[in-house]
């Protein structure tokens, strides 16, 4: 596999007393591994949760391998705070950086990884997905099978897959050892929000995480996967917004949905900058 296109989804919402915090993000995004370059474009919206405004943000970023390095262009819109009413205008593109080789071999690293531990956590819970009847779904050639992931199987990927990322950074000390516990305690109990992110995020969880897969069943190509991470989000912020606002009221979550919609794989040619 060398390509890949997906439109990625994520609904957040969490209650702090009387204060509500609501996230809401669209992310578009195209990978070719070899010869690498990246295209990506995220649209979000957030609650301020002391004021109650909302606010929507829109950027584009673009990678290429050029030789031996990487050179990384963005925009953004002109006015990051553009209220919902109004559509953000994306400026200019301006080059941020050029990594150097050793810097260009871990980001696709990274990339190839996480899209490796994704396929890992499915393939591992394979048999806990059952067939399911769902009205909603109106194409007669799709069908939805509803499972789980387990936490043995989300640390292991961490494992296998992403944590070794952070240790070439020098933000993790390497180490064959670590029992699944250790491999916890190191993602929940920490102070690296770096790794508190992404399928090691999923290990805030006590419960087995609820994901949903839409398969096509004429070319049974899987085309979307939803993962209900609102008990992943209760336990992470019940843990982490203490230390960051002690003064906020017990957090309670109610929706945190995580969706990835699979436009094309391996069938990508190029990925020119966008205009």
């Amino acid at each position: 596999m060398n390509s890949y296109e997906l439109m990625t989804s994520r609904v957040e919402s969490t209650r702090f007393g009387d204060k509500q915090l609501i996230s809401q993000m669209v992310n578009e995004q195209k990978i070719i591994f070899e010869p690498f370059v990246t295209w990506s474009r995220s649209d979000s919206t957030n609650t301020n949760l002391y004021s109650g405004d909302q606010y929507r943000s829109l950027g584009e970023s673009y990678q290429v391998l050029n030789d031996d390095q990487i050179d990384l262009f963005t925009r953004f819109g002109l006015d990051e705070d553009a209220t919902i009413g109004n559509e953000p205008v994306l400026g200019e593109w301006k080059k941020i950086s050029s990594s150097t080789k050793e810097q260009a071999d871990w980001l696709i690293d990274s990339v190839r990884s996480n899209f490796d531990a994704r396929l890992y956590l499915l393939s591992s819970n394979i048999d806990t997905f059952k067939l399911v009847e769902n009205d909603e779904v109106k194409d007669e050639n799709i069908l939805q099978y509803d499972g789980y992931l387990e936490q043995t199987t989300i640390l292991e990927a961490y494992q296998k897959y992403i944590r070794n990322n952070y240790v070439k950074m020098n933000m993790l000390a390497d180490s064959k050892d670590m029992s699944l516990d250790d491999l916890r305690n190191e993602i929940t109990g920490g102070d690296l929000l770096e790794i508190k992110i992404g399928i090691p995020k999923l290990a805030y969880s006590e419960e087995p995480v609820p994901i949903s897969l839409w398969i096509d069943k004429r070319t049974f190509e899987l085309t979307k996967v939803s993962v209900d991470k609102t008990l992943v989000l209760q336990s992470y912020m019940e843990k982490e917004m203490p230390k960051v606002n002690p003064e906020l009221e017990e957090p309670i979550v109610s929706k945190a949905l995580l969706t990835y919609e699979i436009k094309r794989i391996d069938n990508l040619k190029e990925i020119p900058m966008p205009d």
